[in-house]
């Protein structure tokens, strides 16, 4: 979560200057933990570089990750139930 708020805190420039490059650093980590938010700000920043299927990739696999996260979670309250 913390690399995640990092990496919003310089992509928009929050108490620090812009910079897109440590934005993505940040993104990058909070990815690599499965924040799903991180990978919807990563392909934003693609499409404003114009990397537009890049972008539309990663928003993707962000939805992907979050129906995985979803049914595990209703998974989960169903065992609690039994």
């Amino acid at each position: 979560m913390a690399q995640l708020m990092l990496g919003r805190l310089y992509h928009f420039g929050l108490g620090v200057q812009r910079d897109l490059e440590k934005a993505r650093h940040w993104y990058g980590k909070a990815m690599a933990q499965g924040s799903i938010y991180a990978f919807i700000f990563v392909s934003f920043l693609e499409r404003q570089d114009g990397r537009w299927f890049k972008g539309v990739g990663l928003r993707i696999r962000s939805i992907f990750l979050a129906a995985a996260v979803y049914s595990k979670d209703k998974a989960d309250i169903r065992l609690r139930r039994s």
